[in-house]
């Protein structure tokens, strides 16, 4: 082989050319044309690095000598590039490397062929020591043709935690994106911070995402409460906010503070609202489960609409009847601002004595708003005249139950089974260490995925192929690893068991499940059980209190006030126009990570750290 130092790029063609003497190939068919900015953008900056492997022939159409490349059309591609845009000549200088046609695609495939790319780690790595010895963000954006906020977000990688960086090239993260979505979790707390809770979770087991959002500080609770203090009360409390340069997961750098501001605004809250008048005020957490919803709420007044009232609402709740809405949405909107009229000139206003003998429990949504449900009245402060008493002597209605029934929990709890089935192969490595994890560990009847083994002890396995076990191994040794894993993502689908009834906790409080979705995809997961779970069932089969509690979790204490006062059919079809669009699920499917509507801060923690009265 016979080498030349250099060529005018004028005389260059690419390997794939129609001319091209025989024996000359581009190998490379595929992606040919993909990150040519860049690589044009190094090459005006650093030179080119690597010589072209040429194979020279005379030319067709001209009596030169031209020579094509057997290796390196994307780097001729891109110096093409700087050509056509006046930074090169068609005379520059390329360094190249001669061959003969006979040994060009042998050549051309090696070069190719033995590659090994660099880990992304220390692709990233690399990045970060350019910028510790001295070069700007906007100098390394021009000289690799990146814009400064990807140079920023590579540099925010490459910084992370020594420790960090030697675990991902470990493959102690997985590969790919899912890897580099972990990494990036970490990059909005100091170093030190990244270290210790790496090794903390890591000493737990498994590092997942949704815990490590958890522990710097960005996951939807953190988030709730920045916006409920607001982020100039938090700095000017001595708080640092560190920018989320991959999402809008921002972290704090003292959560502690974070929280007994929460707590402060949640006391100053409920100071103002004893001032106002009310009798006394809470968070639900103060109170005993399921006071927020249980405990009597005294409602507005009602005054008899007179004759000609009754008969427009007649009229009106006729054209407003959702199974036959054929009038157009200006006559529908018309309507329920008329029946709202005439309701407001019925309702009697709560009085001064009516505030004074209930109270106010007070929450934070999801969006981080503190939201209140007024006129609550305490049992121990209910009337004990002897009206009263002779009317709680009184047989009465059994109350309307706040949970769901055994048959809805099954229902629902199946779909959940199907929908974490369908996403599993979104994550193979998840569903291998679910197969894996359901194989060795201690039978239970609460484990997500059970698998009985066929051994010398162990009963008959459960799951058998149709063919004897000769043929199903040959069969998998002829797979890719690739296609192992989704084998094994399908065996664990198959040993899925997520139904609950009324006698047992639903997967939203088994330890186990949390930590078989907490390793999923979430954004696989979240898109199957959207999809999977029957909203229309679900509210047409649970008592009309859980749904007024979903209503009032997704859109707030207002809507459900009002909704409470609709039938059961048009309090379902509500429930399903209105409230699944947000993204609520009930909380019995809910998974780690999950930022729908009726997710709080933890209200025991804001309440631990009031300060004393």
């Amino acid at each position: 082989m016979m080498s030349s130092p250099t060529l005018p790029f004028r005389v260059l063609r690419p390997g794939h050319h129609p001319d091209a003497p025989a024996g000359v190939i581009n190998v490379r068919t595929h992606d040919r044309g993909i990150g040519l900015s860049e690589l044009a953008a190094s090459i005006e900056a650093h030179g080119l690095l690597q010589p072209l492997l040429v194979v020279a022939a005379p030319g067709k159409r001209t009596t030169k000598t031209l020579f094509y490349v057997a290796d390196g059309n994307r780097r001729l591609a891109a110096l093409a590039s700087l050509v056509e845009g006046g930074r090169l000549d068609q005379d520059h200088a390329v360094k190249v490397i001669q061959t003969v046609g006979e040994s060009a695609r042998e050549f051309g495939l090696a070069a190719n062929f033995h590659q090994v790319p660099m880990h992304v780690a220390d692709r990233y790595a690399a990045f970060a020591a350019l910028r510790d010895a001295g070069q700007s963000t906007a100098e390394i954006a021009l000289r690799f043709g990146l814009t400064e906020a990807s140079v920023r977000r590579v540099l925010a990688l490459g910084s992370v935690a020594p420790v960090l960086l030697d675990a991902w090239r470990a493959g102690e993260f997985g590969e790919g994106k899912g890897a580099q979505e972990l990494i990036a979790a970490f990059t909005v707390a100091p170093v030190a911070d990244q270290e210790r809770v790496y090794k903390a979770l890591k000493k737990r087991g498994q590092v997942f995402l949704w815990e490590v959002r958890r522990e710097l500080g960005t996951d939807g609770a953190s988030r709730r409460w920045l916006t409920l203090v607001g982020r100039e009360a938090y700095v000017a409390a001595g708080g640092v906010i560190h920018e989320d340069l991959f999402g809008d997961g921002d972290g704090v750098s003292d959560m502690p503070l974070l929280k007994r501001l929460a707590g402060e605004k949640v006391a100053a809250e409920c100071a103002k609202l004893t001032a106002a008048g009310w009798g006394w005020a809470a968070t639900s957490d103060e109170l005993p489960p399921g006071a927020t919803y249980t405990w009597r709420h005294i409602p507005e007044g009602e005054r008899q609409p007179t004759e000609a009232q009754a008969a427009r609402i007649e009229e009106l709740n006729a054209l407003l009847n959702v199974e036959s809405r054929d009038n157009d949405e200006e006559t529908i909107s018309a309507a329920e601002a008329e029946m709202a009229e005439i309701e407001a000139t019925l309702a009697i206003p709560h009085t001064d004595a009516d505030r004074a003998r209930s109270g106010c429990i007070v929450g934070v949504d999801y969006s981080g708003q503190i939201v209140l449900r007024e006129y609550v009245v305490r049992p121990d402060d209910a009337p004990t005249s002897p009206q009263a008493e002779a009317h709680a002597s009184a047989p009465k209605p059994e109350p309307e139950r706040g949970d769901i029934s055994g048959t809805a929990m099954h229902v629902l709890t199946t779909a959940l089974t199907a929908a974490v089935a369908e996403a599993l192969p979104a994550n193979p490595k998840a569903g291998l260490a679910a197969l894996l994890a359901g194989a060795l560990c201690r039978p239970g009847y609460s484990e997500p995925v059970r698998v009985r083994l066929e051994g010398v002890t162990g009963p008959a396995a459960g799951l058998k192929a149709k063919e004897g076990y000769a043929a199903v191994m040959q069969r998998l040794v002829d797979m890719s690893v690739d296609e192992l894993l989704l084998v094994a993502c399908e065996v664990a689908a198959l040993g899925l068991d997520l139904r609950s009834d009324k006698g047992n906790a639903p997967p939203a409080a088994r330890p186990a499940y949390r930590a078989l979705a907490g390793a999923m995809d979430p954004g696989a997961l979240a898109e199957r059980i959207g999809e999977r779970w029957d909203a229309a069932a679900f509210f047409g089969s649970v008592p009309k209190a859980v749904t007024l509690a979903a209503i009032e979790e997704a859109l707030g204490p207002e809507e459900a006030r009002w909704a409470k006062s609709l039938g059961k059919a048009d309090l379902v079809a509500r429930a399903v126009a209105s409230v699944v669009p947000t993204g609520w699920l009930p909380r019995e499917i809910r998974w780690p990570g999950y930022a729908g509507p009726g997710v709080e801060p933890s209200a025991a923690e804001i309440v631990a750290l009031r300060p004393a009265a």
